[in-house]
């Protein structure tokens, strides 16, 4: 697995065989939850609708929301529509994942679960994460960080962590954010 930590824009190509879990999610809101994670499977892959409900509400549950399953997308927090792509994106068991910053709008424990979640379904394939969030992608074999679209470090989690540089001091940071031992950094205001 590689992970992209990143502040700036990072572009990517990819076949339609590949999946993406985008940090806007894209749902059709005239249909339930799991009308969207199923259609596709169920209209192009020829999956029988009840092996596809069946896959659909277990990715559901596995990103806490099988409870919402037959509520509409507008129901959704930006946080539970984020779950809901990455449940597509499981899904289509596509041998390459691209999540960009699909955490974004999650809590640190329901970030925690869903990329454990991703880890054990794509244990064996290639995911690609391009994210702000450093403690989402420890499990990664290699992480590249970006700095003013250059890569300032890379290397393994384990290799960054010992070197204590950009990556380190930013998931420090992070993890005493998430764990209440320090305060968001406030950011002086500026007149124009």
């Amino acid at each position: 697995m590689i992970a992209i930590t990143a502040n700036t824009i990072i572009a990517f190509r990819l076949p339609t065989s590949k999946r993406f879990a985008p940090k806007k999610v894209s749902c059709s809101y005239h249909m339930t939850i799991l009308k969207n994670i199923t259609l596709a499977p169920t209209k192009l892959k020829k999956i029988p609708k009840a092996q596809a409900k069946a896959l659909a509400l277990d990715l559901l549950d596995k990103v806490g929301l099988k409870d919402r399953a037959n509520d509409y997308p507008s129901a959704l927090s930006g946080g539970q529509k984020q779950r809901v792509s990455i449940a597509r994106a499981i899904y289509k068991d596509a041998p390459i994942m691209l999540l960009d910053d699909c955490t974004s709008a999650l809590d640190y424990e329901t970030e925690r679960k869903i990329i454990a979640n991703v880890k054990e379904q794509y244990k064996d394939k290639t995911v690609i994460i391009a994210t702000h969030r450093a403690t989402s992608v420890t499990f990664c074999d290699t992480i590249i960080f970006l700095e003013d679209g250059k890569i300032a470090e890379m290397g393994s989690p384990e290799e960054l962590i010992a070197k204590q540089g950009k990556y380190y001091e930013i998931l420090t940071t992070q993890e005493k954010l998430f764990n209440g031992e320090t305060e968001m950094p406030s950011v002086e205001k500026t007149e124009v």
